[in-house]
């Protein structure tokens, strides 16, 4: 599911709110705060919030709780002490186990703002960046936030506090906006990352084989809008630009696929890895013996995919001779049961002296 803001509360003057539509289990919850006294979030059924990182400003800041537990018409959130000014929001699309990345924190007495900035760790990243700009509110005062930036519905008298935005790049990112009128300000930015499109599986699994094999990739995640699959068969690691999947892969040798998924607004996902062995059958050959002498040593050549031994050539009905040269290691004698064989396949016996 990719990152979308679900719906969003304000309070203002009070220290108990309520989300008045569901909130879908495993949602990330994140409470911007931005006056009052006190800080601390919870609720009834999940506890205690994270504070993800306090302004430099008052008692104020970023609280959330990740993979959120209840799916209620209405559940209460209460701050810890005091009345408050704040906004909680949900979320879908964040990675449920390592959702918090980066922090940072500014302040001034301008009536230009910037949060300071964050450049997420993931590589080729998709993360939810919020902001709070805490400051000492008076009147008319509002607030516009920086380019590409969303305000969060809420505050008193046009002053959004809270504001978020979705980053596909790992570049430093910091919400620079203004004020209507100069003003004591503290701000913090805290990213968090989006879930991860689910690893790719293969079928057959990894393992040996006696056949050729057509493998298939899939993933849980292929519904998601954007989904696609690439791999590679040399056994380096895949990004977005190895090869599309669009269909089964033939496997007639041994080789290792790797390959991961990606999806519109979802951190790609980890790379899959399956081997496959693929040992010598279907097609054997014997080796044309007629061209051999009696002193030609042991010689091997590979035809249709089959590593074929030649033997030294002897006459088969002599005493003591102790190989029949006409059939290659593992070959049944009469060779002509196997297929596509295009050398000569006489059965024993019918070779005369000197060929």
């Amino acid at each position: 599911m990719a990152i979308t803001l679900l719906q969003s509360n304000s309070i203002n003057g009070s220290s108990t709110g309520s989300f008045t539509a569901d909130v879908p289990a495993g949602s990330l919850l994140i409470a911007g705060k931005r006056a009052g006294t006190g800080g601390a979030f919870s609720d009834p059924v999940n506890g205690s919030w994270t504070q993800a990182i306090a302004t430099p400003f008052g008692p104020s800041g970023v609280w959330y709780v990740k993979n959120c537990l209840f799916t209620p018409a209405s559940t209460v959130i209460t701050t810890a002490s005091g009345n408050a000014e704040w906004i909680i929001a949900a979320f879908s699309g964040i990675d449920h186990i390592n959702a918090l990345d980066q922090t940072n924190t500014n302040s001034g007495s301008t009536a230009a703002y910037n949060s300071g900035s964050v450049t997420p760790s993931i590589a080729t990243p998709v993360e939810l960046l919020l902001t709070n700009i805490a400051n000492n509110f008076a009147g008319s005062l509002t607030d516009t936030p920086g380019a590409g930036w969303v305000d969060i519905a809420g505050g008193s008298g046009g002053n959004e506090f809270l504001a978020f935005k979705i980053v596909t790049a790992s570049a430093p990112n910091s919400n620079a906006g203004t004020f209507n009128s100069a003003t004591s300000w503290g701000a913090v930015i805290a990213s968090f990352a989006a879930a991860a499109v689910a690893t790719p599986v293969f079928s057959p699994v990894s393992g040996s084989y006696g056949s050729v094999q057509l493998v298939t990739i899939s993933s849980t995640d292929s519904g998601l809008p954007g989904f696609a699959i690439f791999y590679t068969t040399d056994g380096s690691v895949p990004t977005t630009s190895s090869t599309p999947y669009t269909g089964p892969i033939s496997v007639s040798s041994s080789q290792t696929i790797r390959a991961l998924a990606s999806a519109t607004n979802q951190n790609n996902s980890a790379v899959g890895s399956a081997t496959y062995t693929i040992s010598a059958g279907g097609a054997y050959s014997v080796p044309d013996s007629r061209a051999i002498t009696a002193t030609t040593p042991n010689s091997s050549r590979t035809v249709q995919g089959t590593k074929i031994y030649d033997v030294p050539k002897v006459d088969s009905r002599a005493a003591g001779a102790p190989v029949d040269c006409r059939i290659a290691p593992n070959i049944p004698v009469d060779s002509r049961v196997s297929p596509n064989i295009p050398q000569n396949s006489r059965t024993p016996g019918t070779f005369g002296p000197g060929e």
